[in-house]
């Protein structure tokens, strides 16, 4: 009986590990879709005071500029950091410690667009680069448990994910900010919208840790 059992546990948790991985990435792509059809608002907003009011269009160009690549820029550099972190320090811990600074990262933006104060939001897009950095640990983790066979089906889902949290983030985002969306949208909601997206990612990945302590 034990022999039977075995590889249908196995084959359980090997699922339950493919299946948080894809929605900490899709939720992570939701998020991050989720606030980019919000910065131009903010930046151009003239009843905004990220700026003072006699800013030129090409400062706040600039700050737009900045804003948008700040993120990818830093995400860069921590991807590959994080990965061989990973390898030391395993896949997990890393995974959790990423999601709790994307977490953080957008409980700042939250403060800075309530605010209206630029340099938090600033602030903000450097802690979401450094968690942005945990696609390479997802992509670790995928390698790790998927056989020659499953490898290449495991990461065509992996994008997938990605793909379909891009999609659906900007229409989201631009959904939650309107005032019109049961009277309680703002530029506020989709930042805490993907922070709740953030925190659900990283119940998941507890809920995971916990399991495969269980195992060992």
């Amino acid at each position: 009986m034990e022999t039977n059992t075995e590889p249908s546990e196995k084959s359980l948790n090997k699922r339950g590990v493919l299946f948080t991985l894809i929605a900490v990435a899709f939720m992570d792509y939701v998020s991050i879709g989720l606030v980019y059809p919000l910065f131009t608002s903010l930046i151009f907003d003239p009843n905004a005071n990220f700026l003072p009011t006699d800013a030129s269009q090409a400062l706040r160009g600039l700050s737009l500029g900045v804003l948008f690549s700040l993120m990818p820029l830093v995400q860069f550099f921590s991807a590959p950091l994080l990965g061989a972190v990973s390898d030391a320090k395993g896949r997990k811990s890393v995974l959790t410690m990423t999601l709790f600074i994307g977490l953080l990262g957008y409980c700042i933006a939250v403060l800075g667009v309530h605010f209206e104060r630029l340099s938090l939001l600033i602030f903000s897009r450097i802690m979401l680069g450094i968690s942005g950095g945990s696609a390479a640990v997802v992509q670790a983790i995928l390698s790790d448990i998927g056989s020659k066979e499953e490898k290449p089906r495991y990461f065509s889902l992996f994008n997938m994910a990605l793909g379909a949290g891009l999609t659906v983030g900007p229409f989201l985002g631009g959904k939650l900010s309107s005032p019109e969306f049961f009277s309680i949208g703002s530029y506020e909601l989709p930042f805490w919208f993907a922070a709740w997206a953030i925190f659900c990612n990283l119940l998941l990945v507890l809920c995971l840790l916990k399991s495969e302590k269980k195992e060992n």
